[in-house]
Formats: C-alpha cells, structure tokens, sequence
C-alpha cells in the first residue's frame, strides 16, 4: 500500500506583514528612487485614494444593514446600546486626547513653535493627474443609511429586500478581497515613498 502524503499547506503571506514589507521598501527606495518613478506611485495613490472614499460608504451600508436585519426584533434595542457605547468611547477618546496633548504639547513645543512649523504636504510630490470619484454619499449618511435599512429588514415581512442586502454584501465582500486589501500594501507603500522623497 502506498503512503498517503499530506497535503502541503499553500505559504500565505498576510497583509500585515506585507504592510510592514511596504513601509520599510518605501523608506529605503525613497532614498534612491527618481522623482518620476515615486510620481508614478503618487498617481496611483491619488486614484486608490479616490476608490476608496467612494467604497467606504458603500461598505459600511453593505456590512452594516444586512447584519442589524440579521438581528431579528431586537435590533433597534441592539442598536440603541451599540450606538451609546460608539458615541461614549468617541467622546472619551477625543477628552483624553485633548487632555494629553494640553498637557504634553506646551512642555515640548517652545513658546513660538506653532509659528514656525512647516505644512508637511507642501515637501510632498503632486501626483502626473487626478481622476475624481464623489462618492454617492457621506459616510454619515451612510450611517444612517444601514441602521435604517437594518431595522427595516428586521421588521418588514418579505424576502426580496433581505435577499438584495444580501447580495450587496457579497458584492462588497468581493471588492474588499480582490480590490482593496490586495492594493493596499502598494497604497501603503506609495505613502512612505512619496514621505521619505520629500524627506519627511
């Protein structure tokens, strides 16, 4: 009888590690690279950029209303107490925020040294052209958006509604995992190249 082999476990390098690679390539090359070649990467940048304000509230509508109509009846009860904690830890982290730095800043910062600092984008490279891509709304709107189309699902009878948020959300999933996190590393990588170019 012949032995049965493993199968061998296919190597997957993760985004986090592929970010960290991007970070550090991006320093290192935006030390010997041509002004050209990092404007090429800055383009892309500007075009990523764009895509993803114009997914992100599309994402957000997309995840968020299919799973609060998954909820059942109770979502508007869940989501009472998930919004109250979401403004109570954002209120809190802006407070703490705020305290630190009038704590920490006017100890490290000399008495005219708001006056001399420089606006780091202006070291930045421009990107060859831009391509605009509005998004079809905010992404408070959108906000508003899902919770509302999230307690409609779970309280309006019928499947058609609930089939197409479903749908939508397998949409979204697909660019989110062929688009976005596949291109985010190059994304992330343009940022620091474009940075170290600028010396920043």
């Amino acid at each position: 009888m012949t032995e049965q082999t493993a199968p061998k476990k296919k190597f997957t390098f993760g985004l986090l590690p592929q970010i960290v690679v991007a970070i550090i390539l991006g320093i290192l090359l935006g030390l010997v690279f041509p002004e050209w070649l990092t404007r090429v990467f800055v383009t892309f940048n500007a075009f990523f950029s764009q895509f993803l304000g114009f997914a992100i509230p599309l994402i957000i509508l997309g995840l968020i209303a299919p799973a609060i109509g998954d909820l059942g009846r109770g979502a508007g009860k869940w989501l009472a107490v998930t919004a109250a904690i979401a403004y109570t830890s954002t209120i809190s982290a802006g407070l703490l925020g705020y305290g630190a730095s009038m704590l920490v800043l006017p100890r490290v910062l000399p008495a005219d040294g708001a006056s001399s600092l420089t606006n780091p984008d202006e070291a930045l490279l421009a990107p060859f052209f831009t391509l605009p891509i509005p998004p079809l709304f905010g992404v408070t709107s959108a906000l508003v958006l899902a919770f509302v189309m999230g307690i409609a699902l779970s309280v309006v009878p019928g499947t058609v509604l609930r089939t197409g948020f479903h749908e939508f959300r397998e949409v979204i999933s697909l660019v989110i995992q062929k688009v976005i996190l596949p291109l985010l590393p190059i994304y992330i990588f343009g940022i620091f190249l474009n940075m170290t170019q600028g010396g920043q």
